[in-house]
């Protein structure tokens, strides 16, 4: 149920998103759109519209691919993820949450203002900006080839991927005890799922396996492991180009941002505020913390190691496997005992 009270206190603490946000999206999309057609010289226009003529698919050709829109993207991304941390982090560190808490509302009531707040924002930018290109387009000189569909598809895909990139840094909020931790957190996640395999391949490969050797038929294992971690990186989602835009990508963004959007509200509503300034909040998750934290650092510790011993890099891994899983268990069990005021 809507409550004004909670969307007010929403807008006022992240008022000048709303302001700063479209501007910055005009500024990477349809300012650019501008300098390339409407501010360049004539010339250089009527070459453009050549190179235009003679592609493979001119309308593609035209837009650019869709480069400004992955800027523009990119860009959003940005604003979105402070608004995050805004949003969450930064009540622990003035501890204006345990106030929030005791209003006569439900932590879900309040979570969903807070992400209806971010999903307002983000799709009346998108759609606004997404207007103004198009007018642009239809009275520049490549009006000729609009293309209402290739609009509609960016629109759809960015909004998509960053309202799911914004639901999981929100998640993120909820399980993390500092806005320091929030922001390190997310950050790791956009290159954990991919680094984890590229690290777990080399690990195994100086132990002696030759884990993307390609076997006999069509795709090898080397094919199948580079598509799994192109596929596991939101980076790809992000980058992605017009015609690299599939329903698949979509769909992907789609569970994402059904499992933050639910994972989110329920760790929201479970909240233990004693617990703010901690890495974790929660006991379950700060054990899943510390064994990613000691298997990837004591994996990354035996390839460092391995690269400076010359007699053997399988005994020099061995070496800084253990000296890692040492010294990063010392070292979290630290971390997650101390405090924090970030």
């Amino acid at each position: 149920m809507w409550v004004k009270a909670l969307w007010s206190r929403e807008y006022e603490q992240s008022r000048l998103f709303f302001w700063a946000v479209p501007v910055v999206h005009f500024l990477a999309l349809g300012f650019q759109r501008m300098n390339r057609w409407l501010f360049t010289e004539l010339a250089v226009v009527n070459v453009r519209l050549q190179q235009i003529g003679h592609a493979r698919i001119p309308f593609q050709e035209a837009y650019g691919n869709g480069e400004y829109e992955t800027t523009g993207r990119l860009w959003l991304l940005l604003a979105m993820f402070v608004l995050a941390l805004v949003q969450l982090g930064t009540e622990r560190k003035n501890g204006s949450q345990e106030l929030l808490f005791a209003l006569p509302y439900s932590r879900r009531q309040i979570y969903m203002h807070k992400w209806l707040l971010g999903a307002a924002l983000l799709t009346a930018t998108v759609v606004l900006n997404t207007a103004i290109d198009m007018i642009l387009v239809l009275n520049s000189p490549i009006s000729g080839y609009f293309s209402l569909t290739y609009h509609l598809a960016e629109l759809g895909y960015t909004w998509l991927t960053l309202l799911a990139i914004y639901s999981l840094v929100l998640f993120v909020g909820t399980i993390t005890g500092t806005v320091a931790f929030q922001m390190v957190l997310s950050l790791v996640l956009f290159i954990l799922p991919a680094g984890l395999i590229m690290i777990l391949r080399s690990s195994l490969e100086v132990q002696g396996f030759d884990v993307v050797r390609p076997y006999d038929g069509d795709i090898g294992l080397s094919a199948w492991h580079d598509r799994l971690i192109d596929w596991l990186s939101l980076t790809t989602y992000l980058t992605a180009d017009y015609d690299r835009l599939t329903w698949l990508k979509a769909l992907v963004m789609l569970l994402l941002l059904a499992a933050a959007l639910t994972c989110g509200m329920l760790a929201y509503e479970r909240n233990r505020a004693e617990n703010n300034g901690k890495l974790m909040v929660f006991s379950g998750w700060e054990l899943a913390l510390r064994i990613g934290f000691v298997v990837c650092i004591s994996m990354i510790a035996g390839l460092f190691v391995s690269e400076l011993v010359g007699f053997s890099k399988r005994i020099g891994y061995d070496i800084g496997l253990v000296a890692g899983f040492v010294l990063s268990t010392l070292a979290i069990r630290r971390l997650t005992r101390m405090r924090f005021h970030l």
